[in-house]
């Protein structure tokens, strides 16, 4: 009998005991992580050789709302043109291993929802003629022109320029129909108020490559300029369309043109007088008729009085096309003269009376023919070797 009450008092006094234990282990978890982070778990500060203490898991997460998702900001719009395909290959490759990625690797959906890819300045072709191209020969400047016409796109013919829209339409609409071109059409906005007219507009926006005539290239500017159908010309070039022009229609493709100055006359101060023009190329002047009509004196003048401008001077029967990444190449039968006033050392355009005679020294002067072309953001001659 004293046996069994003896076991008694030591079972409860066994079970009393246990709970004590139970209530030890909850506080070493309770105790703050650093002290009892091994040193196995401290890594080296790569800013200043010193060892720092692992982040705890509710740290990372604040610094993934934070200074992660900055990173990832910053690393897309640095690395835009990255296909979605590399970034999921990435993605598979070091799943399970986000801590070793390098930081412009990361790629989460947080960043996919809050990052748009960054719209970019896009680009057609231009093709710039001198003027005065062979129509009924052998035709090389306005073959190529044919040859622009895309996928048997629909070739407009603005008239714009010319006083004599009729006889202007007829003549290129004959031309390009012997060279092959299935469908045309002449559209004449002679007026500001046609140029806003929807019905008119919408026939030009069915095309994808646009013609302009010569004529008068500040008919072109000042009809044109700010209208529903100008806008709908920048959009076809913006979307990979062709604009073409010879002539005054050459002259406009610019952001500055020449609207008037001296043929067959030395540079001179105030003999050239420019307006803004539709602006498929900044900082370039383009002349015209060049060689045939003594034009490189207003084209220097030109570029004196605006040394940051290309002044790009086409003869007749003689074009460039331009490509989107801003390169061109010299087709048909003469010569394209380059002024670059980048090089300018010095000038006494600034000091001169009216009409006086310049002085310009330092400036680069190339001429190139059929075979070479140009780099308009390096400003560097390009040697093309091939031939007709």
């Amino acid at each position: 009998m004293e046996s069994t009450e003896k076991t008694q008092i030591e079972k409860k006094e066994s079970e009393k005991k246990e709970p004590e234990k139970m209530e030890k282990v909850p506080q070493k978890n309770n105790k703050p992580e650093n002290s009892i982070m091994p040193e196995s778990k401290k890594v080296p500060d790569t800013a200043n050789g010193k060892k720092t203490e692992k982040p705890t898991m509710t740290d990372s997460i604040k610094a993934s709302n934070t200074t992660d998702v900055k990173k990832i900001e910053t690393f897309v719009t640095k690395n835009n043109k990255t296909k979605n395909n590399e970034a999921d290959s990435v993605n598979s490759k070091n799943a399970g291993s986000a801590n070793n990625k390098p930081k412009s690797q990361i790629v989460n959906n947080t960043e996919k929802i809050k990052i748009s890819k960054p719209v970019f300045d896009k680009r057609g072709y231009l093709l710039i003629i001198g003027g005065a191209e062979d129509k009924r020969g052998e035709s090389v400047v306005l073959k190529h022109a044919r040859n622009m016409v895309f996928h048997d796109e629909i070739l407009t013919v603005l008239t714009t320029a010319t006083e004599e829209p009729q006889e202007a339409g007829r003549n290129y609409e004959d031309i390009f129909s012997r060279l092959g071109v299935k469908d045309i059409q002449i559209i004449d906005i002679s007026t500001r108020e046609q140029a806003n007219d929807k019905q008119i507009c919408s026939l030009l926006k069915q095309s994808k490559c646009v013609f302009f005539t010569g004529g008068d290239q500040l008919r072109i500017t000042s009809i044109l300029g700010g209208t529903l159908a100008y806008d709908i010309i920048k959009e076809i070039y913006s979307g990979g369309g062709a604009i073409m022009g010879t002539s005054a229609g050459a002259s406009v493709m610019s952001s500055t043109m020449i609207v008037e100055g001296n043929d067959n006359e030395p540079a001179r101060k105030c003999t050239t007088k420019m307006a803004p023009g539709l602006g498929f190329l900044d900082n370039v002047i383009i002349d015209q008729h060049f060689d045939q009509r003594g034009r490189f004196g207003r084209l220097l003048t030109s570029v004196a009085e605006n040394p940051g401008s290309l002044g790009i001077g086409i003869d007749e029967d003689t074009a460039i096309k331009v490509y989107p990444d801003m390169t061109f190449e010299v087709l048909g039968n003469n010569s394209v003269t380059i002024i670059d006033g980048k090089s300018l050392k010095s000038s006494n355009v600034s000091e001169l009376d009216q009409e006086e005679l310049l002085a310009v020294i330092g400036v680069t002067v190339h001429a190139i023919p059929y075979e070479y072309g140009f780099n308009l953001i390096n400003r560097e001659v390009i040697k093309l070797g091939y031939s007709h």
